[in-house]
């Protein structure tokens, strides 16, 4: 089968049965890393100790630096269950054991859930009406440094979206390595865009000379580097440099209020809970007054897909409101 066909073989038809699969239907329950055992067909009564084929986590920059508030779960478990593997489905990491004479399938779908329709539009690669497909090609054992995929699908791998996959974030398309010893160890990385920052402050004397002043710029917002552990980025290099706000001035909003408008002149990765604060100062020169001590971080009912912002650029803008009364 060509490679180039792997996602619209296995997609056909959708059948989204896993959205019903539980912990107990896909493998036994566990604790700590207790590895699963089997009865041996080659001696009645006698238990054979499972191994790790292979593991399976994703992380998403949104949730970072906390894991990813995602489900991982097989598209077909009838597969695992007739190749004698067990499936242990836990949020946004799958594991997949079986014992030492057991074989992966050659290529098995799994699929991304998410409870939130918000990724959506915040995942790089997704739409509301389209389902992504991402293959992914093991290189063999991987144990000790996990193998990094960072969700990047073609446009051609999409498939419309219907009310059985209306949970679905992706699906991703494996391709473990055979005849090769130890377990596969995959991360699959999803980014989130990158937003800007507006604030607009309504109220009396909005011509005095304000500005926006970072309380912190964390390290989490230099160069990213994925780690399994996190469940999502990681800090990685030096910190980058202070994010600045542009002043835009009197705007005149669609509500018909007039508002002074700030914007910030770096676009900042959407997050679930931003570790990036500012407060609001009035300064003339020589003294700096606080208005506002901390003003509301961007969240995703905020974000707008495709605003205009300054010089006709659109963009992914968070629209604040401030009341200054």
């Amino acid at each position: 089968m060509p490679v180039c066909d792997l996602p619209l073989k296995m997609l056909h038809g959708w059948s989204f049965s896993a959205e019903c699969v539980s912990l107990g239907s896909v493998g036994p329950s566990w604790e700590s890393n207790a590895m699963p055992e089997t009865r041996s067909s080659n001696e009645p009564g006698a238990v054979q100790r499972q191994s790790l084929k292979l593991s399976l986590t994703v992380t998403h920059a949104f949730y970072a630096p906390q894991p990813a508030d995602l489900r991982v779960v097989p598209q077909d478990p009838q597969a695992f269950s007739e190749a004698e593997l067990t499936v242990r489905a836990d949020g946004p990491r799958i594991e997949i054991y079986g014992r030492a004479d057991a074989e992966l399938p050659d290529l098995f779908a799994l699929l991304v859930k998410t409870s939130s329709s918000d990724l959506f539009d915040l995942t790089p690669g997704i739409s509301q009406g389209l389902v992504s497909v991402q293959p992914i090609w093991a290189r063999g054992n991987s144990q000790a440094q996990p193998q990094i995929w960072r969700f990047n699908p073609k446009a051609s791998d999409q498939m419309p979206r219907d009310d059985e996959s209306k949970n679905v974030l992706a699906v991703l398309n494996v391709v473990p390595k055979k005849d090769t010893e130890g377990a596969q160890n995959l991360v699959v990385s999803f980014d989130s865009v990158a937003v800007h920052w507006s604030y607009a402050f309504l109220g009396a004397d909005l011509e005095r000379p304000l500005r926006i002043v970072p309380l912190h710029t964390p390290e989490a917002d230099g160069p990213l580097s994925e780690g399994p552990s996190s469940g999502g980025p990681s800090p990685e290099g030096s910190a980058p440099e202070t994010i600045s706000f542009e002043d835009l001035g009197l705007q005149h909003l669609e509500c018909g209020q007039t508002a002074r408008v700030f914007c910030s002149k770096e676009p900042l990765k959407a997050q679930a809970v931003s570790p990036n604060r500012f407060s609001l100062e009035s300064s003339d020169g020589t003294d700096s007054k606080v208005i506002v001590s901390v003003l509301p971080t961007a969240g995703p009912t905020q974000i707008r897909r495709f605003a205009t912002l300054r010089g006709g650029a659109r963009a992914f803008e968070a629209l604040m409101f401030v009341s200054l009364f």
